[in-house]
């Protein structure tokens, strides 16, 4: 999963092959005019850049679902092909899976060491889950709620 979030980074390919004429070995469907490229590089980088805002995950370097959303569309719309392509899909298909699971812990019964075997499970997380980080204060208000 951090080879993922640490393969976005590699979009930077992308935005130094916006300023040359010559492609670079990685495979394209079609050329997306210069400045369309060097836009979506520019916003993705913008939004690795970025500090990820305190949350109570255990990685410093998470990103957001709606970066990790915006970032896949851009790179669908135009049409680049990287080994890093893969990687965002596989990372997205976590994030839908993790959104899932949290769904059915919403509408189910479970207990709480269950819930906190689930939040060990996905502490190393490196995508901010708005439906995780509500679980994670679920876990704490109840411990506190145990503890009184």
């Amino acid at each position: 999963m951090d080879d993922a979030v640490s393969s976005i980074y590699q979009l930077d390919i992308i935005r130094s092959e916006a300023g040359q004429e010559k492609p670079q070995p990685a495979t394209r469907v079609r050329r997306p005019p210069a400045a369309q490229n060097h836009q979506v590089t520019a916003s993705a980088q913008t939004q690795v850049d970025e500090p990820a805002s305190p949350t109570t995950s255990t990685s410093s370097a998470a990103i957001e679902v709606d970066t990790l959303e915006k970032l896949k569309s851009e790179v669908l719309e135009l049409q680049i092909q990287l080994p890093e392509i893969e990687m965002l899909g596989n990372l997205t298909r976590q994030v839908e899976s993790c959104q899932s699971r949290c769904n059915k812990i919403f509408d189910g019964s479970i207990n709480l060491k269950q819930l906190e075997l689930f939040l060990e499970e996905m502490d190393g997380f490196t995508v901010n889950v708005p439906e995780l980080k509500l679980l994670r204060q679920y876990q704490n208000d109840a411990i506190r709620c145990t503890r009184r």
